[in-house]
């Protein structure tokens, strides 16, 4: 079972010197949480399988860090159906919801999906906090103000409260929301298609990050809100005159 920051940091565990290939023996299976783009673990899991004989399965999670503790993930995979069926027990021990997508890369492809709409919604949560702020409402209220609307869920419920509160405590570091937002970038090109709202949260987390702030949570995005950016004002004012 792996889960690691980076494709780079997977890449020296299982191909590095003394690394995991130099152990492995078929039929034992490779289990990766990390998030990781769909082509990287279709290229690894290649190579796993042809240096060694054993099957790699992609299983990136989410819920973060509370739900890892409480056994309550949510896990998406890709691999056969045949190493699915082995490791199955195993992971339905670590995570509440379980979801066999396709083929190896399946599981990365659906991870990215998932993460266009936290990190979007990261930047519309910040959005709305300064907005009710700037408009003299209590911005604490507003997920009582919606529980039950359509504008409810977890997001609203767990992260909105906290970047309320300006609590940018790293529960998750924003350098490490950018990376995925990168890869889902890469991967709306290597399908041929347009994902405008998440490369605009990439753009604001890249300005987040540039201006020294990769090591808060992606909460800080709310910095970017503070006082009266003229870069975030600019866009306001594009969007209105359209």
């Amino acid at each position: 079972l792996l889960n690691l920051p980076s494709q780079a940091a997977v890449e020296t565990v299982v191909f590095g010197q003394a690394g995991l290939s130099d152990a492995l023996l078929s039929p034992q299976i490779v289990v990766d949480f990390s998030t990781v783009s769909p082509d990287f673990c279709r290229s690894i899991g290649w190579r796993v399988q042809a240096a060694t004989g054993c099957e790699w399965i992609d299983a990136p999670v989410s819920g973060g860090p509370s739900a890892a503790g409480e056994g309550n993930l949510t896990i998406m995979a890709g691999g056969s159906d045949w190493a699915i069926a082995r490791i199955r027990s195993l992971i339905q021990d670590v995570g509440r919801q379980f979801t066999h997508v396709g083929q190896t890369g399946m599981g990365s492809v659906a991870k990215m999906i998932a993460q266009l709409v936290v990190g979007t919604n990261y930047a519309v949560l910040a959005e709305a906090v300064r907005l009710a702020e700037a408009a003299g409402m209590d911005a604490a209220l507003l997920p009582e103000c919606v529980k039950y609307g359509h504008a409810d869920g977890v997001l609203m419920q767990q992260l909105y409260p906290r970047i309320a509160a300006h609590d940018f405590a790293p529960q998750a570091y924003a350098r490490q929301l950018l990376k995925d937002l990168d890869m889902v970038q890469e991967l709306a090109r290597s399908s041929g298609t347009a994902t405008p709202m998440s490369g605009q949260a990439a753009q604001l987390f890249r300005l987040l990050i540039t201006a020294g702030h990769g090591d808060i949570d992606g909460t800080g995005i709310y910095r970017l809100y503070e006082g009266a950016p003229s870069h975030l004002t600019a866009i306001g004012e594009s969007a209105r005159a359209q």
